[in-house]
C-alpha cells in the first residue's frame, strides 16, 4: 500500500500499524533509496509513513525513540497488546524511560487516539468501555472516516468507536 500510492490516494483512510509499525521504521532508509531509483513508478514511502499511525508496543526504549524520530510523536499512541500473554501490563513505563515532555506524553497517552478516533467530546466517566479483542478490521465511522487497523493494535478508544457506530 506504500509504493502503490494507496496511502496517498486514500488519504481519508486512517491506517494504524501496531507494534510500533513493525519493521517499517527500520527499513525506511532502504525504501527511500528504492523510491529514489524508481520515482516514475513508485510513491514516496516517507510521505506514506507520515500519514499512518503507530503504537508504542515495542518493549524497548531505543526502538520507541527511533519510531518517534522516524514518524513524529503526533502519529504515535499508547499500545499494550493486553489481554494477550505477551501484552505489556505497564505500557506507560516505556514512556518514562525515554523522557518525553509532559506535552508529548499527553499526545501519546490520549491526544493522538482521541483525535484519530474523533473522541474529543466523550464523557469517559459515564461511557461503558467494553472488553478488548484482537482485530484486523476495516470500518467507516459515523463521520465517514475509514479506519484500517493492522492486526495486534489494541485500543479501548477503538472498541468504544466500534460499539457506538
Amino acid at each position: 500500500i506504500i509504493y502503490s500510492g494507496h496511502v496517498e490516494t486514500y488519504c481519508n483512510a486512517k491506517i494504524v500499524i501496531g507494534i510500533g509499525g513493525a519493521a517499517l521504521p527500520f527499513v525506511v532508509g532502504r525504501m527511500k533509496l528504492n523510491y529514489s531509483l524508481h520515482k516514475d513508478t513508485l510513491f514516496d514511502p516517507e510521505k506514506a509513513l507520515s500519514m499512518m499511525y503507530y503504537d508504542t508496543l515495542v518493549h524497548d526504549p531505543a526502538v520507541l525513540d527511533l519510531l518517534i524520530k522516524t514518524v513524529g510523536i503526533e502519529k504515535i499512541m499508547l499500545g499494550s497488546d493486553m489481554p494477550f500473554p505477551i501484552g505489556d501490563p505497564t505500557p506507560r513505563n516505556i514512556l518514562d524511560q525515554i523522557g518525553l515532555t509532559i506535552a508529548d506524553r499527553a499526545k501519546v497517552e490520549t491526544n493522538v487516539a482521541k483525535k484519530l478516533f474523533g473522541l474529543w467530546q466523550i464523557n469517559y466517566e459515564k461511557e461503558r468501555l467494553p472488553i478488548i479483542f484482537e482485530l484486523p478490521l476495516y470500518f467507516r465511522s459515523s463521520t465517514g472516516t475509514v479506519l484500517i487497523l493492522i492486526p495486534n493494535f489494541i485500543s479501548r478508544w477503538l472498541i468504544w468507536s466500534i460499539n457506538n457506530l
